[in-house]
């Protein structure tokens, strides 16, 4: 009877240990899932595990009676463990997710600030317009027709909106318009070729930090290219049918390229402030457990990406 009651009441103790940590826990677990990678959950596992398989080696190696008690503080600690890696994984969810969040933010403000510009543009233009079919009036009324032509050219160019139309994703295609506006007012030629219309499994935030950050270090790497004719951005990133992100940017470039171990060092001056461009985009890349290739020769700079979209 003793023994009976013994079991039910481990049983209501189990039920309830499950219940509070479903509770308490559920919530912040179900936000990790879809943060951490396969790799991540792996290794929390057997860490997990492995504090279990020390406690279960203690009871079936150690039958004797003397040495029963021990059991006890072994398992209280394999339990604080479990949790505590469990806490630390939710933890580091909630940082990334916090630094997710942040960076969508910069990029929105980096959409409305291009918004903006143009809009300004837009209103500077249609201020001018008077003035404009003024000259054209007087131009053709003299029979002018080679000048009038040259200036309504010259007109259109500066009429024509800056914004381009690169993908569907307003902030990618925002992120995209501000640095391709940047490479060109540096004398850069930019060819870019973006096919990625349909709905990915990479969040927006993920994709324009590898466009961001790869597009940075390329424009910074052009701008030290002292003849403008050399300097050339090539950009292409696909979204293929069988599931697979791929983005290939190359760039011309003349400076140095320095690394220590895997991490590659920035020449700039303030080095806390940069150099964060190519680890960044490590960490997307290996959060959505892709690959990433890089690889560069005296004159160029190329970064090649694959990823299972998911």
């Amino acid at each position: 009877m003793k023994n009976y009651l013994f079991s039910v009441l481990a049983q209501v103790f189990l039920i309830l240990f499950w219940y509070l940590f479903h509770r308490f826990m559920g919530g912040r677990l179900s936000r990790t899932c879809g943060v951490l990678d396969r790799r991540s959950w792996i290794l929390l596992t057997v860490i997990c595990l492995a504090s279990l398989a020390a406690v279960i080696s203690l009871i079936c190696f150690n039958i004797s009676s003397a040495v029963e008690p021990a059991v006890y503080p072994c398992m209280a600690a394999c339990i604080v463990t479990n949790f505590g890696s469990i806490a630390l994984a939710t933890r580091l969810a909630d940082t990334i997710l916090a630094d997710m969040e942040r960076r969508n933010l910069l990029l929105q403000k980096s959409y409305y600030e291009e918004l903006d510009r143009n809009q300004q543009q837009i209103r500077k233009i249609r201020h001018d317009m008077n003035n404009h079919l003024s000259v054209l009036e007087g131009l053709l009324k003299k029979g002018d027709i080679p000048n009038a032509l040259g200036y309504f050219e010259d007109l259109e160019k500066h009429v024509r909106t800056r914004t381009r139309r690169f993908c569907k994703d307003s902030i990618v295609n925002a992120v995209l318009n501000a640095k391709y506006n940047a490479a060109e007012e540096s004398g850069t030629d930019c060819f870019f070729h973006v096919d990625i219309d349909e709905l990915l499994g990479i969040d927006a935030v993920s994709l324009c930090t590898v466009f961001a950050n790869t597009l940075d270090n390329a424009i910074e790497a052009c701008r030290k290219i002292p003849e403008p004719e050399k300097r050339r951005i090539s950009l292409k990133a696909r979204y293929a049918e069988n599931g697979y992100f791929s983005y290939e940017i190359v760039n011309s470039k003349r400076n140095e390229i320095r690394k220590k171990k895997d991490a590659f060092l920035t020449d700039k001056e303030d080095a806390r402030s940069h150099g964060l461009g190519i680890a960044s985009v490590q960490d997307v890349v290996r959060r959505y457990e892709g690959t990433l290739d890089i690889s560069y020769t005296e004159d160029e700079f190329r970064v090649v990406i694959l990823v299972r979209a998911k």
